[in-house]
């Protein structure tokens, strides 16, 4: 693992900051009553700490070197935002429930309003051809903008990201 992340204090970052949260909208989603539903939100959620994995592994994240520019709000609003994207990716292909998962998955974190707002951001651009922008705009702002190089690691990765999850359901 990154010794060099574990010496400027990433990984203690990480661990203090995202875990907390991950922690957290797990909980909450393994709270709701069983239902198939819950089974989506949670292999939604999983596919979502990959979507984190991709950003911030101490190894091979692509923007590892900005970790502790999150702060746990940031990371709330990186696991809703990857959540509330997969669920849109699955409205784009036509899946009947995903609004009704929307909702659930909405009611369950419990922060409604900035779920929402994450949900219309990304909704208003689900025809545009760079539909991962909203993603990567909503990272970019608390790192004071990215390299152009990051930002298409990004967008290769993310792509892939979906389309294994896609595979999945």
């Amino acid at each position: 693992m990154g010794l060099f992340s574990i010496l400027k204090g990433d990984i203690s970052h990480f661990n203090n900051n995202a875990v907390p949260v991950l922690n957290d909208i797990f909980a909450r989603l393994s709270a709701l009553e069983e239902s198939t539903e819950k089974e989506i939100l949670l292999k939604m959620f999983s596919t979502a700490h990959g979507g984190v994995d991709i950003l911030f592994h101490p190894d091979k994240g692509i923007i590892k070197y900005k970790v502790k520019s999150f702060n746990k709000e940031a990371f709330y609003v990186i696991y809703e935002m990857l959540v509330l994207f997969l669920i849109l990716s699955l409205k784009n292909v036509k899946f009947e429930k995903a609004d009704n998962l929307k909702d659930i998955f909405i009611k369950a974190v419990g922060r409604t309003e900035e779920c929402n707002a994450l949900w219309n951001e990304l909704e208003s651009k689900k025809d545009d051809e760079r539909i991962f922008k909203p993603l990567y705009e909503k990272i970019s702002s608390y790192t004071e903008g990215l390299k152009r190089e990051d930002e298409l690691a990004f967008v290769s990765a993310f792509h892939d990201y979906v389309q294994v999850f896609l595979k999945t359901i």
